[in-house]
């Protein structure tokens, strides 16, 4: 929900800042008459309109998000009506979530950030709710339970990284998990676009993935 704010923001400040050029181009327009605007003139004005535009409709998708914090599935649920791209975050560790949405701001987009069991209770929403990566944290074995073990936690993932480009963080402790859905991916032809390790994480690196990601969605 923080996140969602600080984006609304942001766009409000680039839309204002547009607003203000177009101010200024339409005063130039005016200057010259419909019949005599120089083209790189009316180029520059239609661009600005496309911008305005666009980022009109992010900010009013956004400020209609009207979600209950703690409301899974009426929050995913609203994410798929809204048509708002945003970031996946999946992990039980609230720092994680913290460097995702991060290098997602950098990028221009909100993170909406879920624990693994909400993952995979709310796989199919999930999967429907506009998220344009999802970076998912692999559970250790000693943070699986009676509803969420190995083999529902492979089934989830393969689920989701056929759908969303997908980017997982793993550690030491979670290298029986990595190594069991990693070949469960592979048996049903999927994969990651990258799989990065937490004792190792590096922000340009994740960034490369990040941006690759984004740009093909599609596996190396």
């Amino acid at each position: 929900m923080q996140n969602r704010q600080k984006t609304i923001k942001a766009l409000q400040r680039q839309l204002e800042a547009h607003q203000k050029n177009l101010n200024f181009l339409e005063e130039q327009e005016a200057k010259f008459g419909p019949l005599a605007v120089p083209v790189e003139l009316h180029n520059q004005l239609v661009k600005e309109r496309e911008i305005i535009a666009t980022l009109t409709l992010r900010l009013e998708r956004l400020q209609h998000l009207q979600i209950r914090p703690g409301d899974t599935s009426a929050r995913l649920l609203a994410l798929a009506k809204a048509g708002v791209p945003s970031i996946a975050a999946v992990d039980n560790d609230v720092y994680w979530h913290g460097i995702v949405a991060e290098v997602a701001t950098a990028f221009n987009f909100p993170t909406e950030n879920y624990t693994v069991p909400q993952l995979v209770q709310y796989t199919q929403e999930f999967c429907r709710a506009g998220h344009r990566i999802a970076v998912i944290g692999l559970p250790t074995p000693t943070e699986f339970s009676r509803t969420v073990n190995l083999s529902t936690w492979t089934r989830t993932v393969v689920a989701v990284s056929g759908t969303i480009p997908t980017i997982l963080l793993t550690c030491r402790e979670a290298r029986p998990v990595a190594i069991a859905t990693r070949y469960t991916m592979l048996k049903n032809g999927v994969a990651p676009i990258a799989t990065m390790q937490k004792e190792t994480f590096t922000f340009e690196w994740f960034t490369k993935m990040f941006k690759k990601a984004l740009e093909d969605g599609h596996t190396p």
